[in-house]
């Protein structure tokens, strides 16, 4: 189970079916330090996405890194336009191939 803590700082954690936690992603300052997340995703590939609702933007972390690695919009900023979120309130996924045929500077795979 995937479980994102409503917090400043927040933190994520994965939690076996049997309540053993597997793995927490919690930095208490820095660029890392995620503020109210309070959306998570697994991605296919084992990285995290996550709505980090204080800090105004979505970030991807990699559990094996334990760091972020990628992130969308300026974080701690709010705003509308397109390097912006303003308390991102949700995360829709989008098939690689629908994301490259709309966005065609995405690298091939």
């Amino acid at each position: 189970m995937l479980i994102p803590s409503y917090r400043d700082p927040g933190q994520i954690e994965i939690i076996s079916p049997d309540g053993r936690m597997l793995w927490r992603y919690r930095a208490t300052s820095g660029p890392g330090r995620l503020n109210k997340p309070s959306l998570a995703r697994m991605l296919p590939r084992g990285n995290v996405a996550v709505k980090d609702h204080g800090q105004h933007r979505v970030v991807v972390i990699d559990p094996r890194a334990n760091a972020i690695v990628w992130q969308f919009a300026i974080a701690g900023v709010a705003g509308s336009d397109a390097a912006h979120l303003d308390v991102p309130d949700g995360m829709d996924g989008l098939p690689y191939a629908v994301a490259s045929s709309v966005l065609p500077g995405l690298p091939h795979r």
